[in-house]
């Protein structure tokens, strides 16, 4: 049964979330594309993970860090934003994966060096990214994000977030 007022009225329905004083501005700013600043911060970490991989320095996170930029890739690659990539897009989480099973063949990571075929896929792999981000908005990022997070568990694999890194905290 509907509350009552102390004058024998309803009360008036308070709204599910709160109201945003400037929608619009919410709305563009999910709306416009990312600035050359915010794709240069997203992809320095990629890149320095890749300049590590390709001279056999790598670490499982330099590692983990690539798959994690293809995988989202591929994520927008299946959103539409940005079409036709796809087979590089493959080939390059194909090489990782191959590069990852030579890395593990003790039980532990050990760095290895990487084939020229590998290492053009992966290569190819982060420059479509990066054009990639160049295309998409804010808010197409975050929707391709949730969606990578999304594959990983689902495949049994642990997210971990850059502020997680950065505080040192296990994932």
């Amino acid at each position: 049964m509907p509350q009552k007022n102390t004058h024998g009225q309803r009360k008036p329905r308070q709204p599910k979330y709160r109201l945003s004083p400037d929608t619009m501005l919410i709305a563009l700013r999910g709306a416009s594309k990312l600035s050359i600043d915010e794709v240069a911060e997203i992809t320095a970490p990629i890149t320095a993970a890749f300049i590590q991989l390709r001279r056999a320095q790598a670490t499982m996170l330099d590692w983990s860090v690539l798959a994690g930029s293809i995988t989202l890739a591929l994520r927008i690659e299946a959103q539409g934003v940005v079409r036709g990539l796809d087979e590089h897009l493959q080939s390059a989480a194909a090489a990782l994966q191959k590069v990852h099973d030579r890395a593990m063949l003790s039980g532990q990571w050990r760095t290895t060096c990487l084939y020229a075929a590998e290492l053009e896929a992966i290569d190819t792999g982060v420059d479509l990214h990066r054009y990639q981000l160049e295309q998409l908005s804010q808010s197409e990022l975050i929707r391709a994000i949730e969606s990578a997070e999304g594959d990983v568990r689902s495949n049994r694999g642990v997210v971990v977030n850059r502020q997680q890194l950065e505080v040192g905290v296990d994932a």
